[in-house]
């Protein structure tokens, strides 16, 4: 599985060179990428990174004071996110807490860059490897083993011990982050019940058409029916009666009929169910009367 490492600054290519390395000897299914080269904001869009961005799965941030608002980090953080059910995107914050981190960045799930954080993003990654995934017990172990290494490079990066590139958040900032994000997520989910809506009307549109399907089928078997009944009494010999009328010649229509009926009846069961539960999500709550 390729996992793309988006990094800017000095500090940030360090922590990157360092996981590209690390990371597949402790699974050795990950494909770490990394450019090898910082590109400055309004630089051209370079044809490989391109091509890694779109083939990437995973997508993992090197994150520092200096960089998290870089034009270029946001943008790959943007374009590995564009497809949110299939890509995972991980921030990993180095020198950073979590609550300092604003802007696009934010709107994903961060994790410091410690102990705790590397495994639990390893658990991440791992996670999304499926069925070639390690057991927990192996992960747990090579985690152990490799951890050191890590840390001991993560060490040699110079600190940053300018307080003002910390950036520092105020109330008002985070609350108006979460504003942000809860808009988006409203917005987000609104969109997903229109196209819910918009599938429920398409789905009564052809339950008419298996009504008539239905319909056609019922008459086709009430007249096989009516064609043995009149070979029955016809004075023809009994092996071509037979061959006619067998029992076997009902089970043709009578096995996808009782299919039908079953599938309209799941059809219309589910539409019922999903056009209740979207009419209950769109509308809204009841305005509670003032006490008193």
């Amino acid at each position: 599985m390729k996992v793309f490492i988006s990094w800017s600054g000095q500090p940030s290519r360090q922590i990157a060179e360092a996981l590209r390395t690390w990371l597949p000897r402790v699974i050795q299914s990950l494909k770490p990428w990394m450019s090898d080269e910082d590109i400055a904001p309004g630089s051209r869009w370079l044809p490989d990174v391109a091509n890694q961005l779109n083939d990437a799965k995973v997508g993992v941030i090197c994150v520092t004071p200096d960089n998290w608002s870089n034009p270029w980090l946001v943008f790959e953080a943007g374009a590995l996110s564009k497809t949110l059910e299939q890509t995972f995107v991980c921030p990993l914050l180095y020198q950073m807490a979590p609550s300092q981190l604003s802007g696009p960045l934010a709107q994903f799930q961060s994790l410091c860059l410690d102990r705790p954080g590397m495994f639990r993003t390893l658990q991440n990654l791992n996670q999304a490897l499926g069925d070639d995934k390690l057991s927990d017990h192996d992960l747990n172990e090579t985690f152990e083993v490799w951890w050191p290494r890590l840390e001991e490079k993560l060490n040699q990066i110079p600190k940053n011990n300018d307080e003002s590139t910390s950036h520092p958040r105020t109330t008002e900032d985070i609350l108006e982050e979460i504003l942000d994000l809860s808009r988006e997520q409203i917005r987000r989910e609104n969109l997903r019940l229109e196209a819910s809506n918009v599938r429920d009307k398409e789905l009564n549109k052809i339950l008419p058409v298996f009504d008539q399907m239905h319909r056609t089928m019922l008459q086709l078997q009430e007249r096989s029916e009516t064609a043995e009944n009149l070979i029955s009494s016809l004075p023809i010999p009994p092996e071509i009666k037979n061959l006619l009328t067998g029992p076997g010649n009902q089970d043709v229509l009578r096995a996808p009929i009782s299919s039908m009926e079953d599938m309209m009846e799941s059809m219309r069961e589910h539409s019922k169910l999903s056009c209740q539960l979207t009419d209950q999500l769109l509308t809204p709550p009841p305005k509670s009367e003032p006490e008193g």
